[in-house]
């Protein structure tokens, strides 16, 4: 039960039952005889919190002949219960001798803070006066989406909540008066968490200690192992396009486990969440890459297959056997998608060239300088994409790539070639 503020004893308000339901009793006694003019909340300030996905509301049940919702607004500090709308005729509330009302307010939605208030007229005494329950807080209730009481001296707020967001940085701000940021918190990128202070992180404790530590610290332990300049810094999750050709007329090419491999390890990342590996595109003809690049919009393209010591990689006809597709047509295809695709990876024989020339157009692709065998080609799609999935850098994926054929003892390491900008990375 709550303390109250009152400057009678004949007339008073006391509530009672703190919990996901609130009642509040108004009384007279000693042969009183009261008019309330005014009975209002007095609505002190909202918590940024993340809570119910309904808006606050509170309705009051009692003499009143039906139901009365108050819907309380940011922008608004009192909400009258009584006198009613204009549509209702009842204006003034009179209690006499020994009278009692009952209350119940079902709250639910944002946290925050407030008083019950009345403003009454001693009939007797021929006064008016004004009594206020204590400060009643609300938080989330975990588990049904409602809120429950507070009492005031368990719970102590210093400085005001108003202060504290206006202590935060821009992100730290948008994230606390968000209405679900949780959802806000996952379309953030990883280079706008890292604007994110220690200092932000202690008062966003202060205003939701259960938001801080049950979903914002779990994310953000999860996602500090991306490394800057990783393909992961941005809000979009990371589409990988496989595609595969192996003509009937060349020799079998273990695809479909390196597929598998592909898929195993990014299953397996930390950051599996952040990747979709496509249907893979198999026995892949020349018109299949473009129409895949346009349906998926893909940010990796992994090709697997054959390729020529003249650069060509070979792709596959209408027949199944081997269409060769030359370095310049294969540049000017992913010319068109220089603003989509980030990564490229050729995993095939001879590659280079093909890599050299899509390398004026893609930021990063991934060659091979001679051939190499279907054990060391798997060796280093299996390297590459958990790195990839730990949230490392291209760079540190291709090197975990080479260094995953060597942990195989395939002397094949030297193998992979990275170009970057157009340029051989040494």
């Amino acid at each position: 039960m709550f303390g109250l503020k009152s400057k009678t004893d004949d007339f008073g308000l006391i509530i009672v039952n703190p919990s996901s339901k609130l009642r509040f009793i108004l009384y007279s006694r000693n042969k009183s005889d009261v008019i309330v003019n005014r009975l209002y909340i007095d609505y002190m300030y909202q918590y940024p919190t993340y809570v119910v996905e309904t808006p606050m509301c509170i309705e009051a049940q009692g003499p009143i002949p039906h139901k009365y919702h108050i819907r309380l607004v940011l922008d608004y500090k009192e909400y009258d219960i009584i006198p009613l709308t204009p549509n209702n005729t009842v204006q003034v509330w009179q209690f006499r001798n020994e009278d009692e009302e009952h209350f119940d307010v079902l709250i639910g939605g944002h946290a925050c803070a407030f008083r019950i208030c009345i403003d009454a007229y001693d009939v007797k005494s021929s006064r008016t006066f004004s009594i206020s329950s204590e400060d009643i807080y609300l938080e989330p209730f975990r588990g049904n989406g409602v809120l429950h009481v507070i009492d005031k001296t368990k719970k102590k707020l210093s400085p005001t909540p108003r202060r504290l967001l206006d202590s935060l940085s821009p992100i730290a701000y948008k994230l606390c008066i968000s209405y679900d940021p949780k959802t806000f918190l996952r379309s953030l990128s990883i280079d706008d968490i890292k604007q994110i202070t220690k200092q932000d992180e202690e008062v966003m404790k202060k205003l939701d200690s259960y938001f801080y530590t049950q979903e914002y610290l779990p994310y953000v332990e999860k996602y500090s192992t991306i490394s800057d300049g990783s393909i992961l810094n941005g809000r979009d999750n990371i589409s990988i396009l496989f595609c595969a050709a192996d003509p009937t007329d060349a020799s079998r090419l273990r695809l479909g486990e390196e597929f598998r491999e592909i898929n195993e390890k990014l299953k397996m990342s930390q950051l599996r969440d952040r990747f979709k590996l496509e249907i893979p595109q198999l026995s892949v003809r020349p018109a299949d890459i473009s129409q895949a690049l346009l349906d998926i919009r893909p940010q990796i393209v992994h090709f697997s297959g054959h390729g020529t010591s003249t650069g060509a990689l070979c792709f596959e006809n209408q027949t199944g056997q081997t269409q060769l597709v030359q370095p310049d047509a294969l540049a000017a295809l992913f010319e068109q998608f220089a603003k989509q695709v980030k990564c490229v990876l050729l995993n095939a024989c001879y590659s280079e060239t093909q890599a050299k020339a899509i390398g004026k157009h893609i930021k990063y692709v991934i060659g091979m300088n001679q051939a190499i065998g279907d054990k060391a080609a798997i060796a280093f799609a299996i390297g590459f994409y958990q790195a990839l999935g730990a949230g490392r850098t291209i760079e540190d994926a291709y090197k975990l790539g080479c260094v995953q054929i060597r942990l195989q003892g395939i002397p094949e390491h030297l193998t992979p070639v990275l170009i970057k900008e157009g340029q051989l990375q040494p």
